[in-house]
């Protein structure tokens, strides 16, 4: 007779119960035309199974939310549970798996996870206990996860925004739309895990280089940026590779790029902006992060026109400020903050308000057609027709936590 925990004996040789029942699984297997790939790996589950057939009773899990975040918390749920271990796993759609394990104190056990690693969506969680009282099969649970909050979930109302990172986890957008130089063909590249999809914009690539030809608006407004004009188009593929600046992808212009947009078309009172960018070189005249149509502006006026430009890095110009410009060529977060309070800020960089001026053309990169340009890259940039004093330091750290420049 054969049972769970009893052997088989055969010629006075004990035969352990799992060796008797994983030979018989792998016979059934084979009479059905079927093959086990690994029957020491069989032998170990048939005697896992056979020597723990005891599972603790009412024994159950649950997420503390219908929706988590990336610290997550779920609660296993066992009467005279003090003292079994658990082991959880969760895993998300992608197949990736966070785990962990310990001790439960308690008939309540409350278990923090972090998911910061898994990609937002439902994810199922799966928890095995053993103890004196005999081990648990495993107990499921599922949960969706938001683990990611964009910039702009908590600083709403830009006018515009451009980033290679998701900004709006309500925007449904594309990042960017690139031109390959090999054939001139195009390709709207997406995020992955809230960043730019790399993996797609390099086989699009195909070796070759790619650049710029929109850089799509993710606050809502429309004012996507975009450049018809092949050689003014900001770079972001090298030779097949995305180009990156401190480990992340970037939008390389080369002085002469420029990516005309529709920000600024009305009259604002007051103009925030917050910046990503790595200069190449020391300004030594004007330097045009970007361009944008401001209502107002008086001092050093060329014409008395309701509109300016917002320049950045530039010399002797704005405000009382003299040659004042960035002490850095590196990474770094600029701000400007209502209009015409021009700071140097921690990150070493200045902004200024300059001229006004009668076209009102606004964009990013340099001034197309004249010597104000931009050398470096740019990998955000958000722009608020409002004062965003009370909101700087919230969003510098955001912008910080990401890019991880100072």
């Amino acid at each position: 007779m054969l049972g769970l925990g009893l052997s088989l004996t055969t010629g006075g040789v004990a035969t352990p119960a799992y060796v008797v029942l994983a030979k018989a699984f792998v016979s059934r297997v084979e009479a059905d035309g079927g093959t086990v790939e690994s029957f020491a790996c069989l032998k170990t589950d048939m005697a896992y199974l056979t020597s723990n057939p005891a599972a603790p009773a009412g024994y159950t899990v649950e997420w503390s939310a219908a929706t988590v975040g990336s610290s997550a918390e779920f609660r296993i749920n066992l009467v005279g549970g003090a003292g079994y271990a658990y082991t959880y796993a969760v895993t998300d759609s992608q197949a990736t798996e966070v785990t962990g394990s310990g001790v439960m104190s308690g008939n309540i056990q409350a278990v923090v996870a972090d998911l910061s690693t898994l990609v937002d969506g439902q994810v199922t969680l799966a928890v095995y206990l053993t103890g004196a009282g005999g081990n648990g099969n495993v107990v499921t649970d599922t949960a969706n996860l938001v683990g990611y909050t964009g910039l702009l979930d908590t600083y709403s109302g830009a006018a515009a925004a451009y980033s290679l990172r998701l900004l709006d986890t309500s925007y449904t957008g594309s990042a960017v739309r690139v031109r390959r130089a090999s054939d001139n063909a195009e390709q709207d590249i997406a995020f992955a895990n809230n960043e730019l999809d790399t993996a797609t914009l390099e086989t699009f690539a195909s070796g070759t280089d790619a650049f710029v030809t929109t850089w799509y608006d993710q606050s809502g407004n429309g004012n996507n940026a975009a450049q018809a004009t092949a050689s003014a188009q900001p770079k972001i593929v090298s030779s097949g590779s995305t180009i990156l600046e401190n480990g992340k992808p970037c939008v390389e212009f080369d002085g002469n790029d420029h990516m005309p947009n529709g920000v600024g078309t009305s009259t604002p009172t007051n103009v925030s902006a917050f910046a990503v960018r790595s200069m190449s070189s020391y300004p030594t005249a004007y330097k045009t992060l970007f361009n944008y149509k401001v209502f107002g502006l008086t001092y050093n006026s060329t014409g008395g026109s309701p509109y300016g430009r917002a320049h950045i890095f530039k010399t002797s110009e704005g405000v009382g400020k003299s040659d004042d410009y960035p002490t850095t060529t590196g990474q770094a977060i600029d701000t400007i903050i209502n209009k015409t309070n021009l700071e140097r800020n921690d990150f070493a960089a200045t902004l200024a308000l300059g001229n006004t001026y009668s076209d009102g053309i606004s964009g990013i990169g340099s001034w197309s057609g004249t010597s104000q340009t931009f050398v470096g890259t740019i990998q955000e940039l958000v722009i608020y027709e409002s004062n965003e004093s009370a909101n700087k330091s919230g969003i510098q750290t955001n912008i910080n936590d990401f890019y991880s420049i100072y």
